[in-house]
Parts: C-alpha cells; structure tokens; sequence
C-alpha cells in the first residue's frame, strides 16, 4: 500500500475559455506520498458560469478507469430586480458505479431592506427514495447596516415531530470597521436538552493593515467548564507586491495537544504555512504551499519544510 501524508492538497490546472457570456474552469486534484511525489487522484471538477447560471460537475476514476460523475450542482437564478433576487440550487450525488441518489434542492430568496441590508430565506429540499422533495431544513439570515457597523442573525429551523419548524441553532454576528481595518465577532448558539439555548461558540477576528502588509488573527472559543476558554488561532500574514505577486505565512495554534501537557490556556504553535502566489504568463496563476510541523519527537520545534502543493490556474483566477 502507498503511504501517503495525511493531508489533501489540491494542484489545479483551470482553464477559463470566454464563450460569449460563458466561462469554464478545469481543476485536477493531487495528494503527495512520503517520498515528495506528486500521485493523482483522478478527481476533476469541471465548473461552467454564465449570466444567471452556473453549473459544477466533480468527477473521479471508477473501478474500471473510466471519469464518473461524484456531485453535480446547477444554480440558476430565477428573478431578480431591485427588490432582491430569487435563486434555485439543485444538487445530485452519485454512488461509485455513477448513478445518482435521491436529489437535493436549495431555494434561496434574498431580499433588499431600505436600510441597505438584506433578509435571506434558504429552504433545504431533500428526495426520498421515490424521488419526492420533502423540506428537510430552513436558514433565515438577516443582515442590518448602521454607519461602521454590520450585523448579521442566522437562524436555522429543521421540522419537529409534529411538522412545526423549529429553531435548532443561531448565529449572531458583528463587522465593524476600525481605523486599521476590520473586527469580527460571532457567536454560535445552539439547544441543550431543556431547548435552551447557549452559546457553544465564539469566533473573534481581527484584519489589520501595518506597514503595507496585512495581517488578520482569528481566536477560537469554545464552551468548557460552563465559560468560554480560548481553542486555538490562526494568524495570517500576508504582502502583496505590484507584480500581482503574494505571499501569506499562516500560523495555527491550538490550546489542548493530544500527549502534551495541559496548558494554562495558552495556544501551543503547531504548524506554519508559507503560500506563494506568483503570475505567469497571460493569464497564469501558480500557487505553491510549503508546510512545517511539529512531531511528538519534537513536539516544541517546527520541523523542515515540506512544499505539499501546487496549483496552475489560467484564466480568470483571482
């Protein structure tokens, strides 16, 4: 058996053709084993846009070498005006040999406030097995605008035993603009067993600009000990250059490390990630991550650096 490192890199090769009012992308994915070689996956998501629609096909080899169809998605928009829009998703999943199971439909209604938000009504359609759409789940999302600061209020309603709607999880969040850039706050509530809501979650985010570079720190709270105690962090560095050249250097901490001692709360460094964004020739992108880890032989140190993936794209990338 090939061994193969433990995480799914994607190398894509995306092709985008102008027809019209049409464009296509190619994109081919790949993992690399223990020795650095590239081995292909043989899966491909080829996706196709135009005005009002589009269309996403992921495909992979099948026991006999042949491309077979995994997940097709098709959304088209069926209004839209000032007011808002009205937009229907329809998504198909096959099983190994390519025939496609029971299908799922998305009906998303969006609609423009005075104020300058929106109110968004998702309902979640799922097939039976005789192939009739029954409703399996409701999102309601409402964003509200004043001056430097945006709100938003998600709230997700699945049927009950007796057929009524009911709310099964909320979502609360604010943007504000700062001098230096922007901060985020979101809070995840969810039902405990008496159907009380708590918050299970927090999500602070912070995007800054110093110096010409930009750097954005996400904290992660989850619920324990009946408080909020910090999870982990992600901080990302990013410089542009005026080529259209990019790089980001990625950081992620976590709190709690399987075979490590239990810290006071704070964040242990566990990875680093060095992304390259380089343009080529007409319109070529090509991406490249280099990853270090820690090991349980070293579990304090980061160690050589491994490039784990490389992505082509042509076309319009960005």
């Amino acid at each position: 058996m090939r061994s193969c490192v433990a995480v799914i890199v994607c190398v894509s090769a995306c092709v985008s053709v102008a027809l019209g009012q049409q464009s296509t992308k190619l994109e081919n994915s790949y993992v690399y084993d223990v020795n650095g070689r590239r081995v292909e996956t043989g899966i491909s998501v080829l996706s196709t846009q135009s005005k009002g629609a589009s269309s996403t096909v992921e495909r992979a080899l099948n026991a006999n070498g042949r491309l077979a169809p995994l997940e097709a998605i098709e959304e088209q928009v069926l209004s839209e005006d000032a007011n808002g829009r009205i937009v229907e998703r329809t998504i198909r999943r096959y099983d190994a040999n390519g025939i496609p199971g029971p299908p799922e439909k998305q009906r998303i209604e969006e609609t423009r406030q005075a104020d300058g938000g929106t109110r968004t009504l998702t309902t979640l359609y799922r097939g039976d097995i005789n192939g009739a759409l029954q409703v399996a789940e409701r999102t309601v999302a409402e964003t509200r605008k004043n001056a430097d600061t945006e709100t938003t209020r998600v709230t997700v309603e699945k049927p009950s035993l007796n057929g009524a709607f009911e709310a099964v999880e909320r979502r609360e969040s604010t943007n504000r603009k700062t001098a230096a850039g922007l901060a985020t706050e979101t809070s995840t509530y969810r039902r405990d067993e008496n159907g009380r809501f708590f918050e299970a979650q927090r999500l602070l985010s912070e995007t800054k600009t110093v110096n010409g570079q930009s750097v954005a720190n996400l904290s992660q709270y989850e619920l324990k000990n009946s408080r909020m105690e910090l999870s982990g962090q992600t901080v990302t560095r990013t410089r542009r250059q005026p080529d259209g050249s990019e790089t980001s250097e990625v950081e992620i901490y976590k709190v709690d490390v399987p075979g490590r001692p239990v810290t006071t709360g704070k964040p242990v460094l566990l990875e680093q990630q060095i992304i390259e964004r380089q343009p080529g020739q007409g319109q070529t992108l090509v991406e490249s991550v280099t990853v270090r880890r820690t090991s349980p032989n070293a579990p304090d140190r980061l160690g050589e650096p491994h490039k784990i993936s490389e992505r082509v794209c042509q076309g319009n990338c960005r």
